[in-house]
Order: C-alpha cells, then structure tokens, then sequence
C-alpha cells in the first residue's frame, strides 16, 4: 500500500497540544536511536496509520500486516535520517521482523496466582526480572523512555510517548496469568514500569 510518507512524517510531528501532549515523532526517533524492536508498539503504530488514512480521505482503511510493514519501512528510512543513523540495507530491510508479537507466557518462573490484595514486592521484582531477561527491548526502552520525561521542564507537559510500553507490559501480565484480576494486574504493570525505569 502506497501513501504519502512524508505527509504522514507531518502528522507525526504534530505539535503536542494536538497530539495530548506527546512527543510522538520524538519517540521514535528514540526507538531507532537505541534499537528498539517495533513490533513493541504495532497496535499503536496501527493505530497511527488509520487516523491518518481516515484523516486524509484514503479509501482504504482495513490495511494488511504486510501494507503496514511497508508503511513502517519507508517510516523507518525518515526516521534513521533525521536521527542521523546510515540507512538500513537491503538485506536489513528484507529481513527485518514486523508483525503482532506474541507473548511466551511460559517464561514466567512462578505460575502461582495472585489477586490484587496479594501482590507484594517480590510479586514485582520476580515480574521486573522476567522482563529484563526475556525482553531486554522493552526494559530498554522503558530506561531510555523515562529518562528522557525526566529531564524535560516539567511545568510544560509536553513528553515522549510511553503508553504503548505500559499497553505492552500490561498486555504481557495479563497473558501470564501471574495476576488473576484487571486491577491487580495494572497495579503490577504500573510497579514493574517504575521498577524498571529506576534499574
């Protein structure tokens, strides 16, 4: 699927207080500036790309994985250029991974179930380690992300996109069945983001 790159980089780079605040263009300068697997932030990515076909007047709006990819490849070329990267290659580009990335809930050590009442700081760091070890992408970018709000003035509310990472570890909780109830799963989530930021 073809669309208009550049004009899509436009509406990336939206001022923040169109965009509620973040910094989303930013964000993903960061991501190609440390490495970071997109596949991490596909259903955000999707969800970028719709409003922009919706907001533009495309036809057609139900895009492939494989239209998507294309979209985020041509994305990436931009991306890498303005983050004063060298481009990828052909064999890189060929052979780059994008796609809904599943979950590995076996890679949880303690299969034991918790409720939200049950939740103690050992529930967190067991969590952080599982992350840290088995999706060092995401513990990255969680490190990167934060550091990077931190020193942002505060009083202007303007900072990087994190919700896809809290999407992702939210996501990932809930497929493990660590956690047996919505509120005791985002109270994990929300611990093993600020457990991992401070590592």
């Amino acid at each position: 699927m073809k669309i208009d790159i550049n004009a899509f980089v436009s509406y990336l780079k939206r001022p923040p207080a169109e965009t509620g605040g973040d910094l989303i263009w930013k964000s993903f300068l960061l991501m190609e500036q440390n490495n970071v697997d997109y596949r991490f932030r596909q259903p955000y990515i999707n969800l970028y790309i719709k409003e922009f076909l919706t907001e533009n007047g495309y036809d057609k709006l139900d895009i492939t994985i494989d239209d998507e990819r294309e979209i985020v490849s041509a994305l990436r070329d931009v991306v890498r250029k303005c983050a004063g990267l060298s481009p990828l290659n052909n064999y890189q580009k060929a052979n780059w991974q994008y796609d809904s990335l599943n979950f590995d809930s076996a890679k949880v050590s303690d299969t034991t179930h918790r409720s939200t009442g049950e939740i103690d700081d050992a529930d967190i760091e067991m969590m952080s380690d599982d992350v840290m070890s088995n999706y060092p992408d995401i513990a990255k970018a969680i490190k990167v992300f934060t550091r990077f709000n931190n020193n942002i003035v505060k009083s202007s509310n303007y900072y990087v996109d994190t919700l896809w990472l809290s999407y992702w570890l939210l996501n990932y909780i809930s497929s493990t069945g660590y956690v047996t109830d919505p509120a005791g799963q985002n109270t994990l989530a929300l611990s093993v983001f600020r457990t991992l930021a401070e590592k």
